[in-house]
């Protein structure tokens, strides 16, 4: 099996750095690329230079790659245009996988698991996981800080304008749980009467037909007063939320607009959050590579901050509810085309920078 020489392809030097070997790609490639047809013709040079690219931008495939050029040409199997023969039986089979990507296709075409089936335009690869990760785990530490901050911000307004009736919500609130439990056990009281008045019936024992009556009404008549405080309690609870409720809801709605700020107008704009930015990955449209702009970044991200607002404000979640869409989010790290709920929606997919 021949094998190019990546260096002398790029028309690099083998000791160039990562940044020179991508500026040395992309002007070669858009040089073929510039063709009055579009670049059709160059399609499979343009290929080579997309393998050589991704071979030499991955530092521990390039140092194998280093390592097998220079037993080639050591070994006097090098042909001098810059190709040499390999006598590996094994390469018959299938070419050993020489790129990240390629390692993790063989690795699941080994366990039998789903290959991706998405085709990257030329020049991108597919971000690895760890950096993936990292970003997001950043992105995610901000963005929890922004929600505590304008969370514990927006209570604080809210008891100034309301002195007091937080606490006095928490407090009907407890109560309201303990008047319930009252109201239960003298229904159950009740019923226990009624059981036993319909025994004494069946047993004609008048005696004891008497005093189930009687306990049936006494407990009859705890009952109604327990409803009654339970009633008060209620009505009080359903008061004070009827005062805090707005404000809260409006809490929720400025986390969820810090927290699109933050995500959308960056992803827009460069395919970067700051996260993303730092570990040199980014969001790209799945079919031409190109920046995902304003809607495609809304779509990305308003569902799951709205999905989370919806979970935190009208079911009581508070921060956890932005916490379950995080979860649909993250389900790309055991997809094979690591595309998140959000990904797919989007339609974008997360590449190297």
């Amino acid at each position: 099996m021949a094998m190019d020489d990546y260096y002398e392809l790029l028309d690099v030097a083998p000791d160039s750095d990562r940044e020179n070997i991508r500026t040395a790609f992309r002007d070669k490639r858009d040089a073929l690329q510039a063709g009055e047809d579009g670049g059709a013709k160059n399609r499979a040079k343009v290929a080579e230079l997309n393998r050589a690219w991704n071979v030499l931008s991955d530092p521990h495939q390039r140092e194998r790659y280093d390592e097998r050029l220079a037993d080639y040409r050591e070994s006097g199997e090098d042909d001098g245009d810059g190709e040499y023969d390999d006598d590996d039986d094994d390469d018959d089979a299938r070419p050993v996988p020489v790129t990240r990507a390629q390692k993790r296709e063989e690795l699941r075409r080994k366990r039998g698991a789903p290959l991706p089936a998405i085709v990257l335009p030329d020049g991108l690869t597919m971000a690895p996981v760890r950096p993936r990760l990292q970003a997001l785990a950043f992105d995610l530490l901000i963005l929890l800080m922004l929600a505590l901050a304008i969370y514990f911000g927006g209570l604080k307004v809210i008891d100034g304008k309301f002195p007091g009736e937080r606490s006095k919500a928490t407090d009907l609130v407890s109560q309201q749980k303990k008047a319930i439990k009252v109201v239960n056990t003298d229904k159950k009281q009740v019923s226990a009467a009624k059981d036993a008045g319909a025994a004494a019936v069946l047993k004609h024992d008048t005696a004891a037909k008497t005093k189930a009556d009687a306990a049936e009404k006494t407990a009859q008549a705890a009952q109604a007063r327990d409803q009654k405080k339970k009633d008060k309690i209620t009505k009080d609870l359903d008061a004070v939320n009827k005062k805090l409720a707005p404000w809260l809801e409006l809490t929720y709605l400025m986390e969820a607009v810090v927290l699109l700020l933050y995500l959308v107008p960056s992803t827009a704009i460069s395919g970067q959050t700051l996260g993303k930015r730092i570990w040199k990955v980014r969001v790209a449209k799945r079919l031409d590579g190109s920046q995902p702009g304003l809607s495609t970044a809304l779509l990305r991200f308003g569902p799951a901050v709205l999905i989370g607002l919806f979970l935190a404000g009208p079911f009581g979640l508070q921060l956890f509810g932005f916490a379950i869409p995080v979860l649909g989010m993250v389900g790309w790290i055991s997809k094979p085309n690591r595309q998140g709920m959000h990904d797919k929606l989007a339609k974008t997919v997360v590449v190297e920078a």
